[in-house]
């Protein structure tokens, strides 16, 4: 019973003396260690998180940008946008390859061209030059650059506690000239850098790494919306403002076709637009003959190197009948004619009279010939080609008035002597006017047709017939008159 007691009283001594230190210390090694990953693995999630979001909020605020440039286009503001916004404002800049920053695509990086982009010596229709420009918005900043990046992507983009921290876009930036040689600029986003920090983040052109690596620490969201490619834009004026012949006509008593051609719904005036005309006579027959007259320099005494150094509408202006004037070296005599006509609307009381004055000369245009009519454009025209000299009348028009009783624009008809080429058969003429640019004073192989910049070449359609000569009065009677052909005005091909 003895040794019973004591052994029961040993153990409860030894079960109550508690922990050791030792124990201890191990316990809160353990623990600290636990503790320790976990918060490490709560801050690197906490971080994760953190860029995964920023990351969005960039693919969010490229597609805002994308469709805030859209809808510029649509309204027709791009080009205003793109000059007085982000040109003005922004960072232009080739991308700097030995940074190793790229974006997806190299190639298409090394496309953008500073120098070509600031030039504007080469004006050649719809080439285009492509330049890459940066916009940044800098917390509590209100710079120019801030304030236009924050208005284009604002009313697509919902949270503005974005713009507590750094956004830099991207831009592709397009300029390309129209067949006016009108510059016309249009941008599309290229990718998007967010932070989400407070703080000033990085400037200028100097935009953060893209490697995940790079970003990571910092928390920089990134989105790369590079497609790997540039659509270039084609600038065409509207069709109602291309050019267009109207008033194709002929006088089967003179052999004469008229006409007067158009630009842009303005009367063209005579070498300085850079057009030709094709006239061709009897087309699809085997007697087809074909004709090309270049405004550029239009007599046959103008040579391509002192053309477009007068203009006919300020040449005729003004002038009396007898006045001589000189045009690409060669004297012409003015010739005036005067019409009084009356402008009667539906209320008579409100007539207009008004006298519409025609001043013309009388020339010998340059006309380049091809009998058989095989010549489709000016680019078939070489120094082979056959020049023949051909009359023409060129006439200034002042003086007439609109249906508001406004004067329309002088404007200059050109009536063309066919009549040597006339055979006896009824058949039809066509007229076509293009544009052409040309490159080389000494060389017409050098000429570049333009078809196709000015949409719809427009061209017209007018019967033609042998010259009928008016026959004289009998004495005390009156004589037959001499009909007047008058022009289907179709469209021509």
């Amino acid at each position: 019973m003895a040794v019973k007691a004591i052994s029961k009283t040993c153990r409860k001594n030894r079960n109550s003396r508690g922990i050791t230190l030792v124990e201890l210390i191990v316990v809160l090694v353990i623990m600290s260690i636990l503790a320790a990953s976990g918060i490490f693995s709560a801050v690197g999630f906490v971080k994760r998180s953190q860029l995964t979001q920023n990351d969005k909020n960039a693919e969010t605020i490229y597609q805002a940008a994308q469709t805030a440039l859209l809808q510029l286009e649509k309204s027709g503001s791009i080009d205003t946008w793109v000059k007085n916004k982000l040109i003005a404002s922004g960072c232009g800049t080739a991308f700097d390859y030995d940074s190793g920053n790229p974006s997806s695509n190299e190639d298409f990086e090394k496309s953008f061209d500073p120098s070509g982009f600031s030039s504007d010596t080469d004006t050649t229709p719809n080439k285009t030059w492509h330049m890459r420009y940066v916009m940044t918005t800098y917390p509590g900043k209100d710079d120019a650059q801030s304030k236009n990046l924050k208005e284009l992507i604002q009313p697509y983009f919902y949270d503005a506690t974005i713009f507590n921290g750094t956004v830099t876009v991207e831009f592709d930036v397009e300029k390309a000239y129209d067949a006016r040689k009108n510059p016309h600029y249009s941008a599309r986003a290229l990718s998007v850098f967010v932070s989400s920090r407070d703080k000033s983040g990085w400037s200028g052109a100097t935009v953060p790494k893209r490697a995940i690596s790079s970003r990571g620490n910092t928390l920089i969201g990134y989105y790369d919306g590079y497609t790997g490619f540039s659509v270039d834009t084609v600038y065409l004026p509207k069709i109602e403002d291309g050019l267009s012949i109207r008033e194709f006509s002929y006088d089967n008593m003179t052999g004469s076709l008229s006409w007067i051609a158009n630009l842009e719904r303005h009367p063209v005036t005579g070498h300085a637009e850079h057009i030709y005309y094709m006239i061709e006579l009897y087309p699809g027959k085997e007697n087809s003959k074909r004709f090309f007259i270049n405004e550029d320099f239009l007599f046959s005494n103008v040579t391509v190197a002192t053309a477009n150094k007068y203009n006919l509408i300020n040449a005729l202006s003004g002038k009396a009948e007898g006045d001589m004037i000189m045009i690409g070296g060669k004297s012409f005599e003015v010739h005036v004619a005067e019409n009084d006509l009356v402008y009667v609307h539906t209320n008579e009381d409100d007539s207009v009279d008004a006298t519409v004055t025609e001043t013309y000369i009388e020339v010998e245009a340059r006309v380049y010939s091809n009998r058989t009519a095989t010549h489709d454009n000016y680019k078939a025209i070489n120094s082979s080609t056959s020049m023949i000299s051909v009359p023409l009348r060129v006439t200034l028009v002042h003086g007439e008035h609109d249906e508001d009783d406004n004067i329309k624009p002088d404007y200059i008809i050109y009536s063309l002597d066919i009549s040597s080429f006339l055979d006896d058969t009824e058949s039809e003429a066509s007229l076509i006017v293009c544009p052409n640019d040309f490159t080389d004073a000494s060389d017409l192989k050098s000429f570049n047709d333009r078809t196709g910049i000015v949409p719809m070449n427009k061209g017209k359609n007018t019967d033609i017939g042998p010259v009928v000569v008016p026959e004289e009065p009998e004495e005390g009677g009156e004589g037959g008159e001499g009909g007047s052909g008058e022009g289907n005005n179709g469209e021509g091909g």
